[in-house]
């Protein structure tokens, strides 16, 4: 099952991503001013940078956290079927997945102290191995808060699990602030995770279609 996101007919936005570190620059696209502010005095503008080169695009960061399409060109593969609960699944684990394309899809909670892991087909990542984008370091989810899907982005596909944060003193407007894992996933359907997994903690009040 798929969702897509509103199809956007405001102008186009410009601006500048610059790389691991805060910069001003001025709103200069293609060597002229962005439209919107052309004629006017130069317009400099501060970005929080993160390492998108590599990494996710921007628009399925946003889609997977939010769990909702932020771009036209964005849709999102949701699970047809429910979750299974498995304590025999993986040794020492306790196993949530969906089927997808005939694999395993989900999480496996460690019944102990070692790390948790995400489960995609034959492949079982440590939480702890993701790489922590925006400095924080990667949590344990519940698999009752999390949501799981497939992003869609321009032919290419990516996994998602995002969530809240639980416990206590993370309600109220602290339920704005989500966690995800990503990777990138191989062909347009994606049949296995073939990119680093990613970590990302962001406040979804920010996002904009």
């Amino acid at each position: 099952r798929r969702r897509s996101g509103p199809v956007n007919t405001s102008t186009n936005s410009c601006f500048v991503l610059v790389i691991n570190t805060v910069v001003c620059l001025p709103a200069i696209v293609s060597g002229g001013l962005c439209p919107a502010i052309q004629g006017a005095a130069p317009v400099w503008l501060a970005f929080p940078l993160h390492s998108f080169a590599s990494g996710p695009p921007l628009k399925v960061i946003e889609s997977c956290l939010a769990f909702d399409a932020m771009s036209p060109t964005v849709s999102i593969e949701e699970p047809d079927e429910p979750g299974v609960v498995d304590d025999g699944f993986m040794r020492g684990y306790s196993t949530f997945t969906y089927r997808r394309k005939g694999k395993v899809f989900g999480y496996a909670a460690n019944k102990g102290k070692q790390t948790d892991k995400i489960v995609f087909g034959s492949q079982a990542r440590p939480i702890s191995s993701a790489k922590p984008v925006d400095n924080v370091k990667p949590e344990r989810l519940s698999t009752t808060l999390a949501e799981f899907g497939v992003i869609h982005y321009r032919s290419k596909a990516y996994m998602c699990i995002s969530s809240n944060f639980d416990g206590i003193g993370r309600s109220g407007s602290y339920q704005n602030v989500r966690f995800g894992y990503i990777s990138l996933l191989t062909g347009k359907d994606g049949s296995t995770l073939v990119g680093p997994l990613y970590f990302f903690v962001r406040d979804i009040r920010t996002f904009r279609r």
